[in-house]
């Protein structure tokens, strides 16, 4: 049987075939950590495909269009906007376009902005139905059925001096 040369043999046979086993394991070595370090990829030429899709919406609008299910439906009417007319206690009124998944305390914080009334001294009125904060406009058939119409929100508390609008 013949025996043949191993580059991973452990034992060279002479002192010169030591040296170049010697100078090929530190030339594998440097080529290992090439090998093994390679430079990373630059952002524009990434590999990877997360299927993000970083737009102002987050890619969904595509996919909620597309989404026939029950879950697509309520983030469809979530996003769906409403205009509210707010009747404030001095008799004027302000409006503003909300999106039905806004909480009641988004509406407080809008005409706290807007005209002045702090939102703890606020009740918010849909018809003669109290407006809770932590409900969304979609907690309310009233708004739900309203579809396109204005929605009229009377607003009691003290209001100090004039109104901004």
């Amino acid at each position: 049987m013949e025996s043949k040369s191993n580059d991973d043999d452990v034992t060279p046979q002479s002192p010169q075939d030591k040296e170049e086993k010697g100078n090929r394991d530190e030339a594998d070595d440097s080529e290992q950590i090439i090998t093994l370090n390679p430079p990373s990829p630059s952002p524009k030429k990434s590999n990877f495909n997360l299927g993000l899709k970083l737009g102002a919406n987050g890619g969904r609008q595509d996919e909620d269009a597309k989404d026939t299910s029950e879950t697509g439906a309520m983030v469809r009417e979530a996003e769906s906007e409403v205009m509210i007319i707010f009747e404030l206690p001095d008799g004027s009124q302000t409006e503003e376009s909300f999106k039905m998944g806004q909480s009641v305390e988004v509406l407080k914080s809008f005409v706290a902005s807007e005209v002045g009334m702090p939102m703890e001294g606020q009740q918010l009125y849909l018809q003669d139905k109290l407006m809770f904060d932590p409900l969304s406009l979609m907690d309310f058939p009233e708004i739900v059925a309203s579809r396109g119409e204005d929605v009229y929100i009377r607003v009691e508390g003290d209001l100090e001096g004039e109104t901004r609008k």
